[in-house]
């Protein structure tokens, strides 16, 4: 099954690499907008790449204040950068798709009856080393990387 990255993308980028299918590593990275800068931590060499693309959802209006432009060019970095320098194979997937429409904590929770006791310890470890705002991305970081290798938290 190789390494797979799963990306949460924006100002306080989400990330979870996943080893032959388990949770090794996760955590946040600040990342500003048009830079750059990408997640690599050169221990893990991953062959995969599952990003999430961030969307406007039809059902409300959209908000003024929010561009999607910079959160879309990011993902653009982060494939052309995974594909460049380890090759890796790489995907993007809807926030739909992977978590449908729960709340923040339903996804959460879903997320972690997904997961083993080592990977539990793991992101919770990360996850009481920072703030709500920041763990909500890495959290959502791990649910990308858990669709990415099958382990979905909806029936589809």
């Amino acid at each position: 099954m190789g390494v797979t990255l799963a990306i949460d993308p924006g100002r306080c980028t989400g990330w979870c690499y996943l080893v032959d299918g388990r949770v090794a590593d996760c955590g946040v990275a600040n990342i500003e907008p048009y830079s750059a800068t990408v997640v690599d931590h050169s221990i893990y060499q991953p062959n995969r790449l599952l990003c999430e693309l961030p969307e406007i959802y039809k059902s409300g209006e959209a908000n003024p204040n929010i561009s999607l432009t910079p959160l879309i060019v990011q993902v653009g970095r982060f494939i052309q950068y995974y594909m460049s320098v380890y090759r890796a194979s790489c995907g993007t997937v809807l926030p739909k798709e992977w978590k449908g429409q729960m709340s923040k904590s339903v996804c959460r929770a879903r997320i972690y009856l997904l997961l083993d006791e080592r990977e539990r310890k793991i992101v919770e470890a990360r996850e009481r080393s920072m703030s709500a705002t920041r763990a909500h991305n890495m959290i959502d970081a791990v649910g990308i990387g858990l669709h990415a290798v099958g382990r979905k938290l909806t029936g589809r």
